[in-house]
């Protein structure tokens, strides 16, 4: 399987006592794109609320590869199986490992959104 990184800087995972650096892609990063629109505003207590419609492109995202899973952001990935149904090559990092100031520094998994079609 190969891992690639689309985000903004190198992944440290830890597992089983080892720490993998896996370095971003010399290309630009995968990034969610949006675009908002002013449809109408709603009155909340006689004040009026304007309401927007969010576009969104994901730029910078291969098209899916037999036996490749990308690393991206949780937003882009969340945003890739809302809008446009893939689910299966993309991950993102989880149960952060803080240092003693509270920087991120690492993680100790993997995440994916799961897919309606595979069931409850």
């Amino acid at each position: 399987m190969k891992l690639i990184n689309l985000t903004t800087h190198e992944v440290r995972i830890m597992s089983k006592g080892n720490i993998l650096t896996i370095p971003r892609e010399p290309q630009e990063p995968a990034r969610v794109h949006e675009t908002l629109t002013k449809t109408d505003a709603i009155d909340i207590q006689g004040t009026p609320v304007a309401v927007f419609e969010v576009d969104a492109e994901l730029r910078g995202l291969p098209d899916p590869k037999p036996d490749t899973v990308y690393i991206v952001s949780a937003w882009l990935a969340k945003e890739a199986a809302l809008r446009f149904g893939r689910y299966e090559d993309l991950v993102f990092a989880d149960d952060f490992i803080k240092d003693d100031e509270g920087f991120t520094y690492g993680a100790f998994k993997l995440r994916r959104f799961k897919s309606p079609q595979k069931g409850v």
